[in-house]
């Protein structure tokens, strides 16, 4: 209730400018305390662990989290060097990095091992950042984020992964195991069964479809396994897209007449080469067909491949005139193991697997799989799959040499190791043609038939291992020598032993007669199967004895390494997984052993083969080369080795 006297307002009037200044800086001074008190708290209490140096890279203080992490006080680290208290011997350049690279700015992290004062290390995920003060670096933070549970518990993981993994293989070789003698022994007794009254014909037609179909649940649930593992692999080549397809039509023709349907294929103009996995591929036109198949009556299947310019795709539609499907079953239909009906799998049979397959196999290779339907219209589905890029043209080397010492074709994607090669041997008397691609090496191949092939391993398209499978194959080329020439590091190149072919269980008897053909036209040699199953070697024996060669067995590897140390067979058929010895390491003992070397393998397996199988069990393979240690005199003792005899013997006939 005072009253101010006209002084008391004039003093007040005077002093209100500085009252106003003092009282708006006790509120930011009150404010910075708070701010300042907040980050405080905030990284004294954070559980990761902090820790700040000044330009010197010295220590000027850590939370309690730093503390527990590293098993120091905040008294023991005080202007000690961070990089030398946290860090081995083996960490520290790569630590000091991370230092210098956070005090120029640089935001830095990773995943590093570092030390406690104990003497243990931990794994943490650390960060580094520069402290800028008025746009000056005064010092570093440093933060680390223990992760031990974290990597443990991914390690766990990825075993179990591995378990599963293992699983998969060991359940492919126990079911298509059985599968093999089931199959196999059906085809023989029809055989038989025609030749007598035939009326047990039908009844082991449905054994064999039965045992195939089997064999076709077991292959579908393989391979999503391995999609949602991450362990499918794409093997890319070039192919002619219309010999696919039409060979693919051909394949679906019973399939295609069985409801007296109509199959109308078409080709946009230009439609030529494509580069993809062309069995899978395959596998996804043939999922497709078999399915327009089955659900439509007395109607027309068409398929068009066409061009799509503006996404610069190949799109194959595949149309037919079935029962269609409705929007809320097209929503459900590329799940596994998903019908689009429960009725569906009941009246028309299928696991629901096809699909999710063949559209993850299509994604894989960059692509997809699409469909338009409408009930009781029909459905189209449409592959879309990348066009084929072809890289920059480029010429081989033209053919050097005087041929005095041999024939040799280099197959290789590098021009300058063509030319390299080249020059090396044609100065050493032997006379070189050279190839670019793998199909290009193939036709010279056949056309020229070399003495010797040198064929790279890593080649786009086409690489050296599928080369080398197709050599083998034709019988024009299948006896010349192949010295790989890869750039693989040596754990890679010991895989390389030799195996000349492998058979997947359940037998396909046309090619296993084939490979009896070529391997054994002597008919008075023995072949050697080596198998832990008696069923097999029973299954396989009899197809043997039919050609008339004689049968020597082996129930595992140890056994098969002393069938060799008493008699050296023309061929041997080998199982892969067996106990005591698997089939890799009788392959490799059998490399170790000049007597042994020659005798062709062809393996025999039910194992799901990965890429690794395939290296280890590459075609006949008589020398592997390093590209980055590459040692002219080497490869030349090498051709010496393989092509002397033949100059020595005289002139090939053809030369």
């Amino acid at each position: 209730g005072r009253k101010f006297s006209e002084r008391d307002l004039r003093l007040l009037n005077l002093f209100a400018p500085q009252a106003a200044v003092a009282i708006e800086n006790a509120r930011l001074y009150t404010e910075i305390r708070q701010q300042k008190q907040f980050f405080e708290d905030l990284v004294r209490n954070n559980p990761v662990a902090i820790v700040t140096l000044d330009l010197n890279y010295r220590i000027t203080s850590c939370n309690p989290a730093f503390e527990k992490l590293f098993g120091y006080t905040n008294k023991e680290v005080l202007g000690c060097d961070l990089d030398e208290l946290i860090n081995t011997a083996e960490t520290m350049a790569e630590a000091a990095a991370y230092t210098a690279q956070a005090q120029a700015g640089n935001v830095v992290t990773g995943v590093r091992q570092r030390r406690r004062k104990d003497g243990t290390l931990v794994d943490v995920e650390l960060a580094g950042v520069s402290v800028i003060v008025d746009g000056k670096p005064v010092g570093v933070m440093g933060l680390y984020h223990d992760i031990t549970e974290l990597l443990a518990a991914r390690r766990e993981a990825e075993t179990a992964n591995d378990a599963k993994s293992q699983f998969l293989a060991n359940m492919s070789h126990e079911l298509r195991t059985p599968l093999n003698a089931i199959i196999g022994y059906s085809e023989m007794l029809q055989e038989e069964a025609a030749e007598s009254d035939g009326s047990s014909v039908a009844d082991l037609q449905k054994i064999q479809g039965a045992g195939r179909h089997l064999l076709a649940l077991i292959n579908d649930i393989l391979d999503l396994s391995k999609i949602e593992a991450g362990r499918m692999e794409l093997y890319l080549e070039d192919f002619d897209l219309r010999d696919v397809i039409a060979e693919v039509a051909d394949t679906v023709a019973p399939l295609v007449s069985r409801n007296d349907n109509r199959l109308v294929v078409s080709f946009d103009d230009g439609i030529g080469v494509m580069h993809a996995d062309v069995t899978k591929l395959r596998q996804a036109l043939l999922n497709l067909l078999s399915n327009a198949c089955k659900f439509t009556q007395q109607g027309t299947i068409a398929m068009n491949v066409r061009r799509d310019d503006d996404a610069r795709m190949l799109r194959i539609d595949i149309a037919d005139e079935g029962i269609g499907m409705t929007d809320e079953q097209m929503g459900k239909l590329f799940q596994a193991f998903a019908q689009a009906e429960t009725s569906t799998s009941k009246k028309f049979g299928g696991t629901g697997l096809g699909l999710a397959i063949s559209r993850r196999f299509c994604r894989m290779m960059g692509g997809d799989i699409t469909v338009t339907s409408e009930a009781g219209r029909g459905s189209v589905f449409t592959i879309a799959l990348p066009e084929q890029v072809r890289d920059a043209e480029v010429t081989a080397p033209d053919e050097a040499g005087t041929g005095i010492a041999g024939r040799v074709l280099v197959i290789d994607d590098a021009p300058e190791m063509l030319d390299l090669l080249s020059r090396s041997l044609s100065r050493a008397g032997y006379r070189v043609s050279c190839a670019l691609t793998g199909s290009e090496g193939l036709n010279r191949a056949i056309a020229e038939t070399p003495d010797v092939i040198i064929l790279d391993v890593v080649m786009p398209r086409m690489d050296g291992w599928s080369v080398l499978t197709a050599l083998k194959e034709d019988p024009v080329t299948a006896g010349i020598p192949v010295i790989m020439l890869t750039m693989m590091d040596d754990r890679n190149l010991g895989f390389a032993l030799g195996a000349s072919e492998y058979l997947m269980k359940p037998l396909e008897p046309v090619r296993l007669l084939s490979l009896l053909e070529r391997y054994c036209a002597d008919s008075t040699g023995t072949v050697l199967v080596v198998d832990d199953d008696p069923v097999a070697r029973a299954l396989l024996r009899r197809h043997i004895e039919e050609q008339g060669l004689n049968v020597a067995e082996a129930t595992n590897g140890r056994e098969a390494i002393e069938a060799l140390e008493s008699s050296i067979p023309q061929l041997m058929l080998l199982d892969l997984m067996m106990p005591e010895m698997d089939g890799f390491e009788v392959v490799s003992r059998m490399r170790t052993v000049p007597a042994w070397r020659d005798v062709p393998v062809v393996v025999v397996t039910a194992k799901d083969l990965s890429a690794e199988d395939r290296t280890r069990l590459s075609g006949t393979v008589e020398r592997v080369f390093k590209k980055d240690a590459f040692d002219r005199e080497s490869l030349l003792d090498q051709l010496n080795a393989l092509v002397g005899p033949l100059t020595r013997a005289g002139a090939r006939p053809n030369d």
